[in-house]
């Protein structure tokens, strides 16, 4: 599972989590308008509806880093 650890200003830290947001707002907004952000819950609305997202989502979600793992230098 993937979290969206947050900064200090409430957007994800990660830039490939700040990418995916901005994807997937449109299926956010779409299959998970009820889910209260945090604790992954989103994340996990998205992940649950995995044949609905849109092709950019998907691919977004895909960049993201396993939960627990530290981001890979590029």
């Amino acid at each position: 599972m993937v979290a969206f650890a947050q900064s200090q200003d409430g957007q994800p830290a990660h830039p490939a989590a700040r990418a995916a947001m901005k994807a997937c707002q449109p299926d956010r907004q779409a299959l998970c308008k009820d889910e209260q952000p945090g604790g992954g819950r989103i994340l996990a609305c998205l992940k649950a509806h995995e044949d609905k997202l849109s092709p950019d989502c998907k691919a977004a979600l895909a960049t993201l880093p396993a939960k627990g793992q530290a981001p890979q230098n590029q």
